[in-house]
């Protein structure tokens, strides 16, 4: 069954989880997807809570994976 839409994460909620699962940095997933950081950790930030899950840990200065 698919669930409905309201409960679906946003694409670029979803682009933004990527870049910065894959470069460990939302400076850095910011420029590769024209974003400003802030944009990025506020995409985060909303898909976090909509799963009630966190999904990135900070270790030193990168992001990474729980």
């Amino acid at each position: 069954m698919i669930a409905p839409r309201r409960f679906l994460p946003s694409i670029s909620a979803l682009l933004a989880f990527e870049a910065v699962a894959r470069l460990g940095s939302a400076t850095q997933a910011a420029q590769e997807l024209s974003l400003t950081q802030s944009a990025i950790s506020r995409q985060l930030k909303t898909l976090e809570a909509q799963l009630n899950v966190p999904l990135l840990a900070r270790q030193g200065r990168q992001l990474v994976l729980t």
